[in-house]
């Protein structure tokens, strides 16, 4: 008779290292904004913010770094959201 422990073992450590990685990863400090949370107004003149961004570019790991600018007072910015699957 055979016994499949090493298997078995090799599965559970490998799950167990997918977890610690994966909360690491949600561990990891986000990327910082220059722009209040609710993205309604320009960082620089509290103006009012575009609705949608002037560009946007895929900066690999699923983050997406918008760039913005204001149309009152021409103040560039970016801001980082990561992209949901």
């Amino acid at each position: 008779m055979i016994l499949a422990y090493p298997i078995d073992i090799s599965r559970n450590f490998e799950r167990r290292w997918q977890r610690q990685l994966q909360a690491a990863r949600t561990r990891a400090r986000s990327p910082v904004n220059d722009e209040p949370s609710d993205n309604a107004c320009c960082p620089a003149c509290f103006g009012p913010a575009p609705l949608a961004p002037a560009s946007s570019d895929v900066c690999g790991d699923g983050m997406v770094r918008h760039h913005w600018c204001c149309q009152a007072c021409g103040h560039g910015w970016a801001t980082l959201a990561r992209a949901v699957a």
